[in-house]
């Protein structure tokens, strides 16, 4: 019977079923596990048990295994697994500061180097899509792949039934970023600082036709852990352009929005609430961006929203 839950809350993902275990969880290759956070208590119930977990990684990797906690909303004394854990905190649905993708893969590729029989286990809560983000990283990281368009598709096959693995367009985009850094070519030991820029204007395409009836503004938001800066366009006698006849709105952020360096989101906000947003590092926007419906966070399941949504962000470094 828990196992049947278990496999209702794991969804589309893979499960680790053979001999007398079965675990939300799936290798990523030889060396690399994805897995649900291993739960205690009544969670243990509908997720992993924490003691199943720490008994198959015993008995199927000794003392060969490094665990990585993702997760910013829990975590659990290291004891639990020898104390061979890390983390890397950051929020559900979002990704994480870029150099902390950076910080995971210098320590998972020391860990997994160390020894030829090192693995690494990842996990989040879910085991999905912010796992995803790290474990693609590290894939590329490793020289496993060389584009961030082939460790998505890798880990979405060995994670999922549907190969749907890391589909938060915000993640999917820091996977290509870090893919980009790599060939920049700077010292993976040291800390990446990126240059700075301004978003000077955002023009939407073909938005759902409430937003021209709505006042509509953008927001500036740094990411948790950052300096806070918050900095909304209303009020600031900007109000879009509006063109009914060409389905566009424009708006002018030039001098409002401010020069940044690092990560930030920009959302479009009705009403007090975010309608779509997209999180970026400052060192990899062009000068101009144009993004579909399928690169913009919250509407890419939206059937309000036309196939047609473009949002073109202009910038300046």
């Amino acid at each position: 019977m828990l196992n049947w839950i278990r496999g209702k809350v794991s969804l589309n993902k893979k499960r680790f079923q053979e001999e007398d275990y079965d675990l939300d969880l799936s290798y990523i290759g030889d060396r690399i596990i994805a897995m649900g956070f291993p739960a205690q208590g009544f969670e243990a119930l509908y997720r992993n048990d924490f003691e199943d977990v720490r008994n198959f990684l015993d008995e199927k990797h000794g003392d060969k295994y490094w665990v990585y906690n993702l997760c910013s909303e829990r975590s659990y004394n290291c004891s639990v697994f020898n104390n061979r854990v890390s983390n890397y905190p950051f929020d559900d649905h979002n990704p994480p500061h870029f150099d902390m993708i950076r910080q995971f893969c210098v320590h998972a590729q020391q860990w997994i180097e160390k020894d030829p029989q090192n693995i690494a286990v990842v996990h989040c809560k879910a085991g999905k899509g912010r796992t995803g983000v790290m474990i693609c990283a590290l894939l590329i990281h490793l020289h496993y792949f060389n584009t961030a368009a082939e460790s998505l598709s890798f880990y979405g096959r060995n994670r999922t039934f549907d190969e749907k693995g890391v589909t938060i367009p915000s993640q999917r985009r820091y996977v290509l970023y870090y893919a980009k850094y790599l060939q920049m070519g700077v010292p993976l030991d040291q800390p990446f600082v990126s240059q700075p820029c301004a978003i000077t204007k955002i023009i939407i395409k073909n938005p759902p036709s409430s937003c021209f009836s709505k006042k509509l503004s953008i927001k500036f938001t740094t990411m948790p852990g950052d300096p806070e800066i918050k900095i909304e366009t209303r009020g600031k006698n900007n109000e879009p352009i509006k063109n009914d006849e060409e389905k566009t709105l424009e708006f002018d952020v030039d001098g409002i929005l401010p020069m940044y360096a690092g990560d930030f989101r920009i959302a479009c906000v009705k009403g007090g609430k975010n309608v779509w947003y997209m999180w970026f590092n400052s060192e990899f926007i062009l000068p101009m961006e144009e993004f579909s419906k399928a690169d913009v966070d919250k509407i890419t399941k939206d059937k309000s929203v036309s196939a047609d949504f473009r949002m073109i962000v202009y910038s300046k470094h």
